[in-house]
C-alpha cells in the first residue's frame, strides 16, 4: 500500500491513487556559522528538508520528520522528475537502515554518499523524493520540490566553497601514522599537516599545540623511545616549515611504547598525536 505525504504546508496523507500538491509558500533559506552551512525548507518547527555541509565532511540530506521517521524500518532517497516535466524512471541516491547509525535517533534520517548528485539534479528542475517504510508495507512518499531553488542554492554554494578543508571536529585532535621504524614524514603526513595548518589559520584561536609521538610494541623499549622522539620532532619541523610559530607548539613529548591503544593493530600504535587547543 502507498501513501503519499507531500511536503506542503503540512505533512498531509492521500488515499492510494490520489495526487495532493500544493506547493505554496515553498521558501528555501541558508545558514551558516563559520564550520558549516545549511540550506533548508522548514515546512513546520518539527518537519524540515535540509542540504548539511559541515567543514571537512561530505555534503548530506537531512530530513527532520519525528512522527513519520519514528515509526519507519527504513528510508530511501531518489531523484525524481517534476511535474512540469516528463515522466522519467527515479534515480537513487541512498538508503539508511533503522538499525544503521544515520537512523538510530528515531527523529532525523541524514543520507550521505551520492547527495552532491541530487542537488545538481535539482538545479536543473529535478525533484528529490524521500520514501519511507513503515512495518505494515505501508510506504510514505515525501517530495522535495525545486521551486524557487536557485538563489538559495548559489548562496548555499558560496557559502561551502569558503569552508576550510578540515573542521575544528576533525582537526583539533590529529593522528598521523608511520610505517615500521620509519620517522620521515610521508605524502599522506605532509598533506595531513597542511591542511591541519589551513585549519589553525582559519580559526585564529587556537593558543596551544602539543604533540605525542609514539611507536607499536616491537623492538627494544629504548629504541622505540628515541624513534617516537624522532617522529614527534619530525612533525614539529615540518609545522614550523609551514609557518607555524615555535612558541605556539607548547609540548612535544615522546612516549615509546608505553601508551598504545587498546585492542589496536601495531600499524595504529605507530603514531604520532596532535592536540589543538583554544
Amino acid at each position: 500500500m502507498l501513501t503519499r505525504v507531500l511536503l506542503a504546508l503540512l505533512m498531509v496523507s492521500a488515499s492510494v491513487g490520489a495526487s495532493v500538491r500544493s506547493f505554496d509558500g515553498v521558501e528555501w533559506k541558508v545558514e551558516s556559522s563559520r564550520y558549516d552551512a545549511t540550506l533548508y525548507w522548514q515546512l513546520e518547527p518539527s518537519v524540515i528538508v535540509s542540504f548539511y555541509k559541515q567543514a571537512g565532511l561530505p555534503v548530506e540530506f537531512r530530513l527532520l520528520a519525528p512522527n513519520l521517521i519514528e515509526k519507519a524500518d527504513n528510508a530511501s532517497l531518489f531523484i525524481m522528475s517534476s511535474p512540469l516535466k516528463p515522466y522519467k524512471n527515479k534515480e537513487p541516491v541512498g538508503e539508511v537502515l533503522k538499525s544503521g547509525r544515520r537512523m538510530s535517533d528515531g527523529r532525523q534520517i541524514e543520507f550521505v554518499g551520492e547527495v552532491p548528485k541530487l542537488l545538481d539534479a535539482m538545479s536543473k528542475g529535478d525533484w528529490g523524493v524521500v520514501e519511507l517504510q513503515m512495518p505494515s508495507g505501508v510506504q510514505n512518499v515525501l517530495e522535495v520540490p525545486a521551486i524557487d531553488f536557485l538563489k538559495p542554492l548559489q548562496a548555499f554554494n558560496d557559502k561551502r566553497s569558503v569552508l576550510p578543508l578540515l573542521g575544528w571536529e576533525q582537526g583539533k585532535e590529529t593522528t598521523l601514522h608511520f610505517d615500521v621504524s620509519e620517522y620521515r614524514l610521508n605524502s599522506k603526513n605532509r598533506q595531513d599537516l597542511q591542511d591541519l595548518v589551513g585549519l589553525i589559520a582559519y580559526d585564529g584561536e587556537v593558543t596551544s599545540i602539543e604533540v605525542d609521538g609514539h611507536t607499536d610494541l616491537t623492538g627494544h623499549r629504548l629504541n622505540n623511545l628515541t624513534l617516537s622522539q624522532q617522529r614527534a620532532r619530525a612533525v614539529q619541523d615540518y609545522l614550523m616549515e609551514l609557518g607555524i610559530d615555535e612558541e605556539l607548539i607548547t609540548a612535544v613529548r615522546h612516549h615509546g611504547q608505553r601508551y598504545p591503544v587498546p585492542d589496536a593493530s601495531h600499524q595504529e600504535n605507530r603514531r604520532v598525536e596532535i592536540r589543538l587547543f583554544r
